[in-house]
């Protein structure tokens, strides 16, 4: 998940022209999918101090996401 984390603010820096030592306060994060490797993106962005939305169609991956505490919330379903 650190990795992931890593590679948020780097993006935000390359991209967004975040500081050295900033964060993605602000920021507004979109992606898709919460299986496998993708689950970390929530709790990447919000460590990273973020907002981060992600689609996920399939609800056992949604559940399984806020059982484990990797996302906060969900809409739909």
């Amino acid at each position: 998940m650190y990795g992931t984390f890593n590679t948020l603010l780097n993006a935000g820096r390359l991209k967004l022209g975040i500081p050295p030592g900033g964060d993605l306060r602000g920021r507004l994060f979109l992606s898709s999918g919460l299986g496998g490797m993708s689950g970390a993106q929530p709790k990447a962005v919000e460590i990273a101090r973020g907002v981060g939305i992600v689609a996920e169609v399939d609800y056992s991956r949604i559940k399984t996401r806020l059982d484990q505490g990797w996302v906060n919330g969900s809409a739909g379903n």
